[in-house]
């Protein structure tokens, strides 16, 4: 065995940790946006939301075809350790490849983060008007009175979070 092969052995093996790391935090993620799905389903974040949920897809996606392209590459190393297949015959992804779709899977969770969270906290910060005795908001004759609902949001209730009134 030549230490190329033991330092690409354990590379890969690096970057399959660094892609569960990924893997965990991406359900995550999706459990958030599941949390918050119905408040951000309102018109004003909808479109956001859908490309939210492009970014978590396309990331998903990403995460398993490298995650294939990993464990076939762990593999063929294998074999090779075991003398079961000649070296000339593996055709390796080069480090460049994988250092490639490394820097994409940061720069793509990254961006979905941050999406994800400075959508949720718009939500948490937004105070919502909701007219008193059926009024429309945009239409509110001079009679009528508007209540603003502060949305607040308890980390061990998994329901709605109740709404408090501010008359």
């Amino acid at each position: 065995m030549t230490s190329d092969l033991i330092k690409q052995y354990l590379d890969t093996k690096r970057r399959i940790a660094d892609l569960e790391f990924y893997k965990i935090e991406t359900a995550f993620l999706l459990r958030l946006l599941d949390d918050y799905f119905i408040r951000l389903s309102a018109p004003l974040y909808l479109a956001k939301l859908k490309r939210a949920g492009k970014q978590f897809y396309q990331l998903e996606t990403d995460l398993q075809q490298t995650g294939r392209h990993l464990n076939q590459q762990l593999k063929q190393l294998e074999m090779i350790f075991k003398g079961a297949s000649p070296k000339a015959r593996v055709p390796f992804a080069t480090t460049a490849q994988f250092e490639e779709r490394s820097g994409r899977l940061t720069k793509d969770y990254g961006a979905a983060k941050t999406n994800l969270f400075l959508m949720i906290a718009k939500i948490k910060h937004t105070i919502i008007h909701i007219p008193v005795n059926g009024a429309v908001e945009n239409n509110i004759p001079s009679n009528e009175v508007i209540a603003p609902i502060n949305l607040k949001v308890t980390a061990s209730d998994n329901s709605c979070p109740p709404f408090n009134r501010n008359l």
